[in-house]
């Protein structure tokens, strides 16, 4: 049997660099309209189809990788925590079956992640990402996730029935009269939804680490036992401890790809997230 190494587990080993690591400022996003239209693997490269929403972002994490057959040229992506690999031609470009409607790579872009809603009516207007309908006007009390900041436009996704995603503009002198950020109402201890993310985030990695040394361990003819990462919570503070670590370097991808994570997914719930070499920890407080 041959092995073969998932792209995922070579940036998780530190093959090759993340690109967006914890507080980069700027970011490579990849709007597609009709992602049908591309072939995108998993990141265990296995194809995959509807997995991606149309025009939801797809953060660039290496432009021109390979598949772990040597020669299969992919594009490395990540979309809402999970990695994929869009195939690339020869020349480098996406590899499509079909015609991809809207396209568009936008570069140097500043991510958001925060909520806001409309406090006047007609105040704010919204461009579909398809562009079909041109600007509408929003109706006071509607919300949208900002996603992405770039040449005086927010991207966002709003928060109705429709779920779509488009462009509005938000002027710094609206803010608090025509619109506002919504701050979340600060919980006590840790919220179960968090608990949970980091529990659903751990697995997937220590699955990861457990197909990447099985990889050694046939490769290296001996048995090399995979390290894993412990959860353990309590009121105030969930702790992920690197655990088996027998390396010098503590896996720093690993963690980092960990902390990026986690770190979606405590952004304005006064949370806050300390990382070391081997243990990354979430706290209620200052």
């Amino acid at each position: 049997m041959k092995w073969r190494l998932p792209f995922v587990l070579l940036s998780l080993w530190g093959v090759f660099p993340l690109t967006a690591q914890p507080g980069a400022q700027k970011a490579d996003i990849l709007l597609v309209e009709r992602v049908g239209s591309m072939k995108i693997y998993d990141e265990y490269e296995n194809p995959v189809e509807n997995a991606v929403s149309s025009f939801a972002p797809l953060r660039v994490v290496d432009e021109r990788s390979l598949l772990s057959d040597g020669f299969t040229p992919i594009m490395m992506v990540q979309s809402e925590g999970k990695f994929f690999g869009i195939q690339l031609d020869n020349s480098g470009k996406l590899l499509t079956t079909g015609a991809t409607g809207s396209l568009r790579l936008y570069r140097n872009v500043r991510p958001q992640s925060d909520s806001v809603v409309v406090r006047i009516a007609g105040r704010i207007s919204f461009f579909p990402a398809d562009g079909k309908r041109g600007w509408v006007t929003l109706p006071s009390g509607e919300r949208f996730v900002r996603l992405f900041s770039t040449d005086g436009l927010d991207y966002v996704k709003r928060d109705d029935r429709t779920s779509s995603f488009g462009w509005v503009r938000l002027l710094a002198e609206g803010e608090g009269i025509a619109w506002s950020v919504i701050v979340p109402r600060i919980e006590s201890g840790i919220p179960a939804s968090i608990v949970g993310a980091v529990a659903d985030r751990v697995e997937r990695i220590n699955r990861i680490f457990s197909v990447l040394h099985a990889y050694f361990s046939h490769e290296s003819g001996r048995k090399i036992v995979a390290p894993y990462w412990r959860i353990r919570r309590q009121p105030n503070v969930v702790t992920c401890t690197l655990m088996r670590d027998s390396s010098s370097h503590g896996y720093p991808e690993s963690t980092r790809l960990l902390a990026r994570d986690l770190e979606q997914h405590i952004i304005g719930t006064g949370l806050r997230l300390t990382v070391s070499p081997r243990t990354i920890e979430i706290r209620r407080g200052s």
